[in-house]
């Protein structure tokens, strides 16, 4: 019976359990870090001026500028090409949280690490880090690390919007703009968006959001019917090695029920139905095992595990 039990156990674990801590996961992303409608980017680094135009545009609530850069990050021989993101301090529609939801602050000067890319430089507070630009003159800076960051998801680093500039040397600059706009005029202000001539891509937030669940959903439903399968076949050796062992240690007392003029089919409705009150009993105890711990908002990660705090 335990058998019939983890394998139903698996099941859920490996297929609810992935879904729960991936809308977990997402709704706390989307509702506490990420607020904004849209996200413009423009085809090369702008002045930050640009950003008055955004917000002259009707039906534009609010707008917040980033800067993003494309650089090689290097650390003694070890190397990780991802890119740098600028965020203006006090930012209200897109800022950094820890894993706790806690707002990060940015220092003024220096660069902050995800702790998973810390881990792959084999980088720490105080050390020197270099960077590789790859985009415009491709300079080569130095820049101290001044933490490291534990977050969901990400491989990057952070700086200052400020700092970020006065690192590279190129004023007030920004890559593109997070915008707040009024729901009913989404569709039209997308559509002036996608016409000015130094905007690259326009995403708009929802459609973003509802494209990563889809693409989760097509992957989850095949991890699951592997799941499935997987525990489909353990459920049925054990189920038929329970019936080879019940029937070796009772095969006199089957036998003795044939000479006491039972039949085969009575027999084998006795000695099956035996088992599949067993696999039933089984059913409840592996949704038990399923759901253990659920409710206390821990959820793993592949490098480890973090408490899930309600927000909403």
């Amino acid at each position: 019976m335990r058998g019939q039990a983890f394998a139903i156990a698996l099941v859920i674990v490996s297929g609810v359990s992935t879904y729960v801590m991936l809308i977990s996961v997402m709704d706390s992303l989307n509702i506490t870090r990420e607020k904004e409608d849209m996200t413009v980017t423009f085809v090369e680094p702008t002045s930050k001026k640009a950003v008055y135009e955004l917000k002259g545009l009707a039906n534009v609530e609010h707008a917040e500028v980033f800067r993003s850069v494309p650089a090689r990050l290097r650390f003694g021989h070890l190397s990780y090409r991802t890119s740098i993101h600028g965020i203006e301090p006090d930012s209200n529609l897109h800022f950094l949280l820890d894993m706790n939801l806690k707002p990060i602050h940015l220092p003024p000067d220096g660069i902050v690490l995800t702790d998973y890319l810390g881990t792959i430089l084999g980088i720490r507070p105080g050390d020197m880090l270099t960077v590789e630009v790859l985009e415009g003159n491709r300079p080569v800076r130095l820049v101290p690390v001044i933490g490291l960051i534990k977050q969901y998801i990400g491989l990057q680093g952070y700086m200052d919007l400020s700092a970020l500039n006065r690192l590279l040397r190129e004023g007030n600059a920004i890559s593109g703009a997070y915008l707040s706009v009024d729901s009913l005029y989404q569709h039209e202000i997308y559509r002036r968006l996608v016409d000015m001539p130094r905007v690259v891509g326009t995403v708009v937030r929802k459609d973003e959001i509802r494209n990563f669940y889809e693409t989760q959903a097509e992957a989850l439903l095949f991890f699951t019917f592997v799941a499935t399968i997987l525990a489909g076949t353990i459920a049925f050796g054990v189920v038929y090695n329970s019936a080879r062992i019940a029937l070796a240690e009772r095969s006199r007392e089957l036998a003795s029920l044939r000479v006491l003029g039972y039949t085969r089919a009575e027999i084998s409705y006795i000695f099956l139905g035996e088992l599949g009150l067993l696999t039933l009993a089984a059913i409840p105890l592996g949704f038990i095992l399923g759901r253990k711990d659920k409710g206390k908002g821990q959820v793993c990660h592949l490098r480890t595990c973090f408490r899930i705090h309600e927000t909403h």
